[in-house]
């Protein structure tokens, strides 16, 4: 093989080595690597995003906070793909945690950016 055609051969797989990593992930500022994006919930400026550590079990308080935007991919500008109803976590600041029981988006959301460590015990496992 001539210089000129190994080095083809390498551009070519370098460009096929690029564009196989296209769009198969993201990197993500608060969890790294991921594919497709979690659903997570919009409500009153603040984006809450489900964690695998946390408590589930967490018993919902008594205060209905409204309706909220169930969003994927994107920040505040995302558009909704869905509305919950959601409630206060008993004991927790609706700017730390919330929880619908929406049949499709049940579960309990965590403000993204706080670290795990700063959780209060209610919503740890």
């Amino acid at each position: 093989m001539t210089t000129r055609r190994v080095l083809t051969c390498v551009v070519a797989a370098a460009v096929v080595l690029v564009l196989a990593g296209c769009g198969s992930t993201r990197v993500d500022g608060n969890r790294g690597l991921s594919g497709d994006c979690n659903a997570r919930i919009r409500y009153s400026g603040v984006i809450y995003g489900p964690r695998a550590a946390l408590n589930q079990a967490a018993p919902r308080g008594k205060l209905l906070l409204g309706t909220a935007d169930v969003i994927g991919c994107g920040g505040m500008s995302a558009p909704a793909v869905d509305k919950v109803t959601v409630y206060a976590v008993k004991g927790v600041s609706p700017h730390v945690a919330v929880t619908t029981n929406d049949s499709q988006w049940r579960g309990v959301y965590v403000a993204e950016g706080l670290p795990e460590e700063s959780w209060p015990s209610q919503l740890r496992r």
